[in-house]
């Protein structure tokens, strides 16, 4: 399993960088990379892409977590298919240095994004065990019906989402095949993403 992890964003509706905000004492988007982290270190992940904008996240990645690979993404207001298409293109590139793309027949990738810090590592581990006996292509996380980030593509999928356009993710992509997806039930706090100093202190 790989995993693209998504923070790019320029957090208009936040009013500053949300990622950089400090929540209980840390940066909101090391909740999640800390998460991926303990993953890789289980052994549960193998290439992980990082797409940023910002110094400060690929400065911290490179002090400590050297094995994830940063993707400087300089038009984030492009929308979130860019960083997407940075992402994807990254990971086709390090997995044909290596030798992986010829036999990959259930190789998929994680889509995790930045702003949700409540996600926990239990869950992340479920969901790339269901993933593993999972005889769909998509398998996406979802609470009482609304569908959510992190979601997992197979990499048949992986051309689709780098011709994304505009500020569109991967939902485009799933509602195009959604005979082939299963639902990962998830809470409704794991899955709730901050877009607001607001929602922080609810």
């Amino acid at each position: 399993m790989n995993l693209i992890f998504l923070a790019a964003g320029n957090s208009i509706r936040f009013g500053s960088n949300k990622l950089l905000y400090r929540l209980n004492g840390k940066c909101m988007y090391r909740y999640g990379l800390e998460v991926v982290d303990a993953l890789w270190q289980k052994g549960l992940l193998d290439t992980i892409v990082i797409v940023t904008q910002y110094e400060e996240i690929i400065y911290d990645i490179e002090a400590h977590f050297p094995y994830m690979k940063t993707v400087n993404n300089p038009h984030p207001e492009t929308g979130i298919s860019g960083s997407i298409r940075l992402g994807v293109e990254k990971l086709i590139e390090l997995e044909e240095k290596c030798g992986k793309t010829g036999n990959r027949k259930r190789e998929g990738c994680m889509f995790a994004v930045a702003d949700q810090p409540y996600l926990t590592r239990e869950s992340l581990e479920n969901m790339v065990e269901t993933w593993d006996v999972s005889k769909k292509g998509i398998l996406v996380s979802e609470n009482a019906g609304r569908m959510g980030n992190p979601v997992i593509f197979a990499c048949k999928y992986y051309e689709e989402l780098k011709n994304l356009e505009g500020d569109v993710g991967g939902k485009c992509v799933l509602k195009k095949h959604l005979d082939d997806v299963q639902m990962f039930e998830m809470s409704a706090s794991e899955l709730k993403d901050l877009d607001s100093l607001t929602e922080i202190y609810e």
